[in-house]
């Protein structure tokens, strides 16, 4: 978790008691910390968006977020190497968000995002000293329509500064992974990931930066 420490570290080194309004808009760059969960694992994505507001209430810009600080195992083995393998998930899309009284110091805002999901299950290069076999890493994945609508809290702190606190939910319509290689944990079938395991509710924390 350390990067995450000087993640946050950083955002409140650039935090100022001195509140400034937004300007007319601009290019400007984001980072976003999501804490979710992926059915009862935790979850973390870390996101880059980088966009431009139109004016001081309009924004559009490309999104993509990832679980790359954070990863955890499946509730699934292969029983040819006894792993359970690693969930992987990343998202890229278009970006829209609207600002509601954008020249009030704290504003809010309503937020959505439409794009391509990226999902996979991965096991790592193995050996099996028993019978002296080689099992080559692999992945297996699917690829997704994914929407993500939000909304948040943002407080202008510079010119060039904002925060936001948001809350959003992540819906990836007829989503299913399965795997014949992989046996369910609670129940010895073959595994498969459905909707329930990677839509779900998150909590956004975001700094951004540029012209608004």
């Amino acid at each position: 978790m350390k990067p995450i420490k000087i993640y946050v570290f950083l955002v409140l080194m650039l935090a100022s008691p001195e509140l400034v309004k937004a300007e007319g808009g601009g290019i400007n760059f984001s980072t976003t910390l999501d804490f979710t969960s992926f059915e009862t694992n935790f979850g973390l994505l870390s996101g880059l968006n980088f966009g431009y507001n139109i004016n001081s209430s309009i924004y559009f810009g490309f999104a993509l977020s990832s679980n790359t600080l954070y990863k955890h195992n499946i509730n699934a083995y292969d029983p040819n190497i006894d792993f359970n393998p690693t969930f992987e998930f990343n998202y890229y899309g278009l970006s829209a968000e609207y600002f509601i009284n954008p020249k009030s110091q704290v504003h809010f805002s309503i937020i959505a995002t439409g794009g391509i999901s990226n999902t996979f299950l991965s096991s790592p290069y193995n050996k099996d000293l028993d019978s002296n076999l080689y099992y080559p890493d692999y992945t297996k994945g699917t690829t997704n329509l994914i929407f993500v609508p939000g909304f948040r809290v943002n407080l202008n702190l510079k010119k060039f500064y904002r925060l936001s606190l948001g809350v959003s939910y992540r819906f990836i319509p007829n989503f299913e992974l399965k795997d014949n290689n992989l046996l369910d944990l609670s129940n010895e079938k073959p595994y498969i990931m459905n909707e329930s395991y990677v839509n779900g509710l998150s909590i956004s924390f975001t700094a951004k930066f540029g012209s608004f």
